[in-house]
């Protein structure tokens, strides 16, 4: 499946297809949307739905574990073939929004087809309005996706004409439809990202967007990201407050610091990520430092996860950077790999600063490990 993306476009041009303010879309046509004006770190998730069934319950079971809000572009035959799922994003808090009844393109600019009449414009958009109507009672208008991105004036004076006021684009697309592995998909997103990005993922088998869904929003946390959907946006409705949870893993851009003296391997399956970090004990200062945006001053509950084996360290030093001074608190790494163990509730300053280390400076033997953390504010 070919599309243009928007990825590359001057950041001038986008700020000016946004430059009216949420509720002053132009009368008689839709306004495309390619960024949100903010200068916050703000995301928005939209999945297009016009494939399979792939890996839809599993991206709503990472949203509602998470606590993130998406938006969905949503086809008629889609919606028609699996009302459960779309039952379920309503029941979840999601946002919904109209990308044509069996994704044709408008112009045929993507496919090579003809374009399509304005009746059968109209029919796509209407169709399948009416239908998720029917389904669970929520009006799609005035937001709108374009199949493949195509659309052009006509587009977007019907648009207009039906009730869509926006028609929304996207900043970063994932390109899973490619083929790009879940590691690909997480690199792109996260290293792109804007604050106000649109971030365009798919919830098809054919794109591995889903299994990549839980690093990309991990990986934007711990760079200070929260999530809100196109309608929080465009409705007129606040952001949501900052999250109060942080994961950062050893492999996130940027947020890790560790000399040449630590290791990278992917050998145990209870590693967090794709790897973890390692390194043999010394009475040196050495340590593997995870950076981490903290929204606001305040009490936080500091997790680590780590691979456990025999041969890791029974007296790994966890230190962190509180209000009040570095704490150190001392774990066996041989115990409890694969899932979060806390190390208490500390107050930490906001800002965005390494907050968490992993030392080498143990007397017990065994390679000390660092992982991934997570904050949690209480």
């Amino acid at each position: 499946m070919t599309r243009r993306s928007t990825l590359t476009l001057p950041l001038a041009i986008i700020l000016l297809l946004v430059a009216l303010l949420p509720g002053q879309a132009a009368a008689g046509s839709a306004q495309t949307i390619s960024r949100f004006a903010t200068s916050e770190p703000i995301a928005v998730l939209t999945f297009d739905a016009g494939a399979d069934r792939g890996y839809a319950a599993g991206i709503l079971d990472t949203l509602a574990a998470k606590g993130v809000k998406a938006t969905f572009g949503m086809t008629g035959q889609w919606a028609s073939a699996h009302p459960d799922l779309i039952g379920r994003m309503v029941r979840e808090g999601h946002h919904l929004m109209n990308h044509t009844w069996d994704h044709k393109s408008f112009t045929g600019y993507s496919t090579g087809a003809a374009p399509l009449t304005a009746a059968q414009r109209a029919e796509e958009i209407t169709r399948t309005a009416d239908l998720i109507r029917s389904q669970v009672g929520v009006e799609l208008a005035p937001y709108f996706r374009p199949p493949y991105g195509d659309y052009d004036s006509a587009t977007l004076d019907l648009l207009g004409q039906r009730g869509y006021a926006y028609n929304v684009m996207w900043t970063v697309d994932s390109l899973g439809w490619k083929g790009l592995t879940a590691a690909q998909i997480t690199q792109r997103v996260v290293a792109n990202t804007v604050p106000g990005a649109i971030i365009l993922l798919h919830v098809g088998a054919g794109s591995q967007d889903g299994p990549a869904l839980p690093r990309i929003i991990d990986q934007l946390r711990g760079r200070g990201y929260r999530f809100a959907t196109v309608r929080d946006f465009l409705g007129g409705a606040p952001p949501p407050p900052a999250s109060a949870e942080i994961v950062v893993d050893n492999a996130t851009a940027g947020r890790l610091t560790a000399s040449g003296n630590w290791g990278v391997s992917s050998w145990s399956g209870q590693r967090y990520g794709a790897n973890y970090r390692y390194a043999t004990p010394q009475a040196i200062s050495d340590a593997a430092w995870f950076k981490a945006a903290i929204p606001a001053t305040g009490a936080y509950e500091v997790f680590v996860w780590y691979p456990a084996a025999s041969g890791y360290n029974s007296a790994t030093p966890f230190v962190i950077e509180t209000a009040g001074g570095r704490v150190v608190v001392r774990v066996d790494q041989r115990l409890n790999g694969g899932r979060w163990v806390s190390l208490g509730t500390h107050t930490l300053n906001a800002g965005d600063y390494n907050v968490v280390a992993v030392s080498r400076w143990s007397a017990a033997s065994g390679y000390v490990i660092a992982d991934a953390i997570k904050l949690v504010r209480r």
